[in-house]
């Protein structure tokens, strides 16, 4: 039983991967996205649930062997994680601390050379992000952030070749409007492999809201049906 938020989610997650357990999910978190993508939108739909949910095979993400029930990645996000967590030990509430890190990464975004290889296909890369999601995230609209599915069998994976703020504020716009597709340095794909290689020793990665430092290459990898979870 995980009872939290995504962070622990995932925790839980990892301990029951490869067993005959399966993971019962109580949303006390502040974001939620993995309960909300099961359809658990409170406690009190979860608690519905384990009482009479049904037993789903979702997917789950890899990296190099490390589980991820949501999403993984490399550049812009690791340091707003990382700035967030640091106003916060400085007395900032949560959602401040989140648009001061934001603000604060837009001003001076990080950027990262890489080589992709993507189910065979090879990609080249100097960017401010590389996003890799446990089946695909929307990227347009009202709903970006969220899935429609967890049972794709994919890896989603977006990046850019935008550089400096005004080509992030450019993408941010473009999302909003639904057209971030139609833009030339905007890369969406799916993968069952995602390979990523950089000359960098270790390099910053977040999973699923974890920050670690890890030595390249990088293997994401998808692994259907892998989890067996309680959903309404």
């Amino acid at each position: 039983m995980a009872c939290g938020g995504d962070g622990t989610v995932s925790g839980v997650a990892a301990a029951v991967l490869g067993t005959e357990a399966a993971l019962g999910v109580v949303p006390l978190g502040t974001l939620n996205h993995f309960a909300k993508t099961l359809g658990i939108a409170s406690p009190a739909a979860a608690t519905q649930t384990l009482l009479d949910g049904k037993l789903r095979n979702i997917d789950i993400g890899m990296l190099n062997g490390r589980p991820f029930v949501n999403n993984s990645g490399i550049g812009i996000y690791p340091v707003v994680v990382l700035e967030r967590d640091s106003a916060r030990k400085s007395g900032v509430p949560r959602w401040p601390a989140f648009v001061w890190a934001c603000a604060k990464v837009i001003a001076k975004p990080p950027m990262v050379k890489l080589r992709l290889e993507a189910d065979g296909q090879w990609l080249r890369r100097r960017t401010p992000f590389l996003f890799v999601g446990n089946n695909v995230y929307r990227t347009e609209g009202l709903n970006v952030g969220t899935r429609a599915r967890l049972d794709e069998g994919v890896l989603g994976v977006c990046t850019a070749r935008h550089h400096g703020r005004l080509g992030l504020v450019r993408l941010a716009l473009r999302s909003a409007f639904g057209t971030i597709r139609q833009d030339r340095d905007f890369t969406f794909l799916t993968a069952r492999e995602l390979n990523v290689h950089t000359r960098a020793r270790r390099i910053r990665v977040s999973l699923d809201g974890e920050v670690s430092r890890i030595h390249p290459p990088l293997e994401y990898r998808i692994a259907p049906a892998a989890l067996k979870v309680l959903a309404p």
